[in-house]
């Protein structure tokens, strides 16, 4: 490919993207022992899936020298953010791998991941089941330690050789007039953890495991249907033809541990959506920023639709106090979920410093984020650090800031009126504002959106 055929350029990032995405999923999913020697397919996985040709340095050099070229300039700034993921590939690779590997667990009859322990903590059925997983899984802290830390290591060093637009906690969208704003994830994760450590204090759980279970809102049981299917995540919005014409492909939705697994379900088809509504004319490297604000704007908003009383009253078919318990139910995961999310963006910034800071800081906040018994031990393996915590951070108060301007011209329904629907279309199928987001807006909808909580909560 010849630099200045941006079409083809975007059309090889495109192909990149799907690839790097089907192998997360395949990380993520791994759980048996992995033979690289004699395994084709797990010596595959083990290399990183990113074409060489597309994050060659000379590519990297010539869309530099080309700044001036907007689709240059979009395109540099997804050929850095590659050209790092490939570099870490190795680290993460291991990384994925002790998360997976199924361990002799003693007192148990089949061996287990420490993923495996991870999810019995937060949405095993009984209290007993969450307590005893949460003992064992301190006990094979060191197990993933090591690997984690290393590819922090290896992440924050390799991150001084791309733009900090192309960074763990860059927000692209949240500007100072035209300059990014580079300390806004973690402004606002602070003064977010401030503005709601008394509504947490008084919710919270005596066990840190028993908080994190909240997050699933295990009180929210009614009305729901056995799976979120993509014909029931269809059926919220009551017009199936609204999505007519989008390349959304199959929509697979893995089976619910909680309520807000529907809510993650509605999530993610708010961000496919997002991306499909895009039309050929625009390149995906302009349309959609690595680091974008956009994509988790649009999880961020349709998530929220599991917890209004109007989707509990007519797509749950709840009485109105039962969708008012609904609703308390929702609010008290979501606000915890908030504030784990707000507690990555903290320790990505502490880990920066050093990991001895980062664990004073690890002590601290694990205790006022889900209460009594967190160990600071669990520094670099909970909460997990990952590339984009700031933009998906900031992505739940730009979801926040957009719903709040949709009720206020189509009402709590407004998932579905065909009005606002369109709406959303049109907005998403645009370039983003040159202008970006104000942090100030986001602090004010931070603000309201605590008010909300503590309606609900009261």
């Amino acid at each position: 490919m010849e630099l200045g055929d941006w079409t083809r350029w975007d059309s090889a990032l495109a192909l990149a993207l799907l690839s790097w995405r089907r192998r997360g999923a395949e990380l993520a999913a791994l759980a048996e022992p992995l033979d690289l020697e004699c395994d084709l397919a797990a010596r595959e996985l083990s290399r990183s899936p990113i074409p060489e040709a597309l994050i060659h340095e000379e590519v990297r050099h010539e869309l530099r020298e080309r700044a001036s070229d907007p689709v240059a300039r979009a395109l540099a700034e997804w050929v850095d953010t590659f050209w790092l993921e490939d570099v870490l590939y190795k680290s993460r690779f291991e990384l994925a791998v002790a998360w997976g590997l199924p361990r002799e667990v003693r007192g148990r009859s089949q061996a287990i991941s420490v993923r495996g322990l991870r999810r019995e903590v937060v949405g095993g059925r009984h209290v007993k089941v969450r307590e005893r997983a949460a003992d064992e899984l301190g006990e094979w802290l060191q197990v993933l330690t090591e690997p984690a830390e290393r590819h922090l290591e290896r992440r924050f060093d390799r991150e001084r050789s791309v733009p900090f637009s192309c960074r763990s906690l860059a927000v692209h969208e949240v500007a100072e007039g035209s300059e990014l704003q580079p300390r806004a994830a973690l402004t606002l994760a602070e003064r977010w953890l401030q503005t709601t450590d008394g509504l947490a204090s008084a919710m919270n759980a005596s066990e840190w495991h028993e908080t994190l279970h909240l997050s699933l809102a295990p009180g929210a049981r009614d009305g729901w249907p056995v799976r979120p299917s993509a014909r029931w995540i269809r059926s919220v919005f009551a017009r199936e033809d609204w999505t007519r014409g989008l390349p959304l492909g199959p929509l697979k939705v893995p089976p619910p541990i909680g309520a807000t697994s529907y809510a993650r379900a509605l999530g993610s088809f708010g961000m496919r959506v997002f991306e499909a509504c895009r039309p050929r004319s625009l390149p995906l490297a302009v349309h959609q920023h690595p680091m974008s604000l956009r994509k988790h704007q649009y999880r961020s908003l349709f998530a929220s639709i599991v917890a209004e009383e109007s989707f509990a009253v007519r797509v749950l078919g709840l009485s109105k106090g039962a969708a008012r318990d609904h609703r308390r139910a929702l609010a008290a995961a979501f606000l915890t979920s908030s504030r784990v999310d707000a507690w990555r963006v903290v320790m990505q910034d502490a880990a920066r410093e050093s990991f001895g800071v980062a664990r004073e800081r690890q002590g601290e906040l694990a205790e006022r984020v889900l209460g009594g018994g967190a160990s600071p031990d669990f520094f670099a393996v909970f909460p997990t650090l990952r590339p984009g915590d700031g933009a998906a951070f900031c992505g739940l108060f730009a979801g926040a800031e957009a719903r709040r301007a949709l009720v206020e011209r189509h009402d709590e329904d407004w998932y579905r009126n065909p009005r606002a629907l369109a709406e959303l279309r049109d907005e998403a199928g645009r370039a983003p504002p040159v202008e970006g987001v104000e942090l100030a807006t986001l602090e004010r909808t931070a603000a309201l959106l605590s008010g909300s909580f503590e309606d609900a909560l009261g």
